[in-house]
């Protein structure tokens, strides 16, 4: 396994999402999902604070592997 890490692009999104709602679909406490889609709320939070004017790039980061967005 060879990780890297690197900051976050508008390509990332998707998997980004698919990852929060794989992590908080079995959490007994996730938020209800806001979406047609039915993931966990969490999920959905992500893109939501991507469109603010808060968001600040520099700190969004994922890491991958072989290609794969693992985190």
């Amino acid at each position: 396994m060879d990780i890297d890490i690197r900051e976050e692009t508008a390509a990332d999104a998707p998997a980004v999402r698919q990852l929060a709602a794989e992590a908080f679909a079995a959490a007994e406490h996730s938020a209800p999902p806001v979406g047609a889609d039915g993931v966990p709320g969490e999920a959905t939070l992500v893109g939501w604070l991507r469109d603010t004017d808060a968001y600040e790039s520099e700190f969004a980061l994922v890491a991958s592997d072989e290609g794969a967005t693992v985190g």
